[in-house]
């Protein structure tokens, strides 16, 4: 995921785990132009939810999180950079999902070879991306699950690990410390917006 200077700023001064895991001061509120903009993806992700048997409510919760802490003025920039295959690894479409990451979700999703064009379209298609959040998600729980921990109703556990990413070595970690997930700043965010996320996948906020 791409950040905000101060992430930037904060990742130059401190290790990699702790940038990601530096407190971050929580909006007391979320915004509404944050809720109009995901409210357009709702049904591609209700959708996407339902063909994985997936609550769409974490989905909602990452988005809340995404567009309050880190999606900025340069997306549009970056998708058609990354279109015109002028930027490596990417953080791209509504779901922000990185190139990287991407790769093997497609090979999930397809069951064969899928070229990086390919699966940057997909990305920025709303309706085929909100598939790929939907298989990143399904992995993330399968990760933690494999190693004992049931994270499948913590909209703020998955979300934490939507954002870092390497859910299986990060799961398997907390097994062998005896340790449990815990919340960072982007998942503790979307757990505090989870209520939020709940209406708008009702439709409620989306009127």
């Amino acid at each position: 995921m791409r950040s905000l200077t101060l992430v930037l700023t904060l990742a130059l001064a401190l290790p990699v785990h702790a940038a990601i895991e530096a407190p971050f001061p929580a909006p007391k509120v979320v915004a509404r132009a944050t809720i109009k903009k995901i409210c357009k993806y709702r049904t591609d992700i209700i959708t996407a939810a339902q063909l994985s048997s997936l609550s769409a409510q974490p989905f909602f919760a990452c988005l809340i999180a995404e567009y309050t802490f880190l999606k900025n003025t340069t997306d549009d920039f970056v998708d058609v950079a990354a279109a015109l295959g002028i930027y490596d690894d990417p953080s791209l479409g509504f779901a922000q999902i990185k190139l990287s990451t991407a790769r093997p979700l497609a090979k999930q999703l397809y069951d064969e070879p899928v070229t990086d064009q390919k699966i940057i379209s997909d990305l920025l298609t709303p309706k085929i991306a909100a598939l790929y959040m939907a298989q990143l998600i399904e992995n993330t729980i399968i990760d933690y699950s494999d190693f004992g921990f049931d994270i499948s109703k913590s909209p703020g556990l998955i979300c934490s690990a939507y954002l870092v990413g390497r859910s299986r070595s990060r799961a398997s970690q907390h097994k062998k410390n005896g340790t449990q997930p815990i919340f960072n700043y982007y998942g503790r965010f979307a757990h505090q917006a989870r209520k939020i996320a709940a209406r708008i996948e009702s439709g409620e906020l989306c009127k």
